[in-house]
């Protein structure tokens, strides 16, 4: 089962899921095979449920839908907010030139109403620790760019880990009301 799961994933063209839905499958099944997946691959991920392996497949097929602008012509719909998110990253000690690894991480349980994405983590001995330069996002959402950044610095500053360090920069020109600009824009 793990393996059609694979590959309905590779001929949705899904691949940027495919790595993480085959580590998982195979975990699960604890039968890898080089033949229809990434050898090598089962130990890198907790082993999950087909089912739920079939609801990323499907996340991931509405979000390929979302960014070729396909939704309505697939079926599917999703739920755009009108709120502002705020992401901050939380970084290692010595990143971006190095990064600091095996550091526990603390705080985690006490921050509420924000997305904790981890990048740079592991756990070890029943602790998660940092592994990487790029640690944590803290991304929070708000009526307004003002509120997401409150929400987002008042969950960085409730994580700790050695090390740790984030810019307290994000978003402070667009919620004070600056114009933002991109090399993509043509100008007034």
């Amino acid at each position: 089962m793990a393996t059609d799961v694979w590959r309905t994933a590779c001929r949705a063209g899904l691949t940027a899921l495919v790595a993480v839905l085959w580590c998982s499958a195979s975990a699960q099944a604890q039968t890898p095979s080089p033949a229809s997946g990434p050898p090598a691959s089962a130990a890198q991920a907790p082993p999950i449920s087909i089912d739920d392996l079939r609801r990323l497949v499907d996340t991931q097929r509405a979000l390929i839908d979302a960014q070729s602008a396909r939704l309505d012509t697939q079926g599917r719909e999703l739920e755009w907010t009108p709120e502002s998110a705020v992401t901050v990253v939380l970084a290692s000690r010595g990143y971006p030139e190095s990064s600091s690894s095996g550091d526990v991480i603390e705080g985690l349980e006490d921050v509420d109403g924000v997305e904790v994405t981890h990048a740079g983590t592991a756990l070890r001995e029943g602790s998660i620790v940092t592994a990487g330069g790029r640690v944590l996002n803290i991304t929070a959402l708000g009526p307004s760019l003002e509120d997401a950044r409150e929400r987002a610095y008042r969950a960085v500053e409730a994580i700790r880990f050695d090390g740790a360090q984030y810019r307290r920069d994000i978003a402070a020109a667009a919620a004070a009301g600056a114009k933002l600009t991109t090399a993509f824009s043509k100008g007034d």
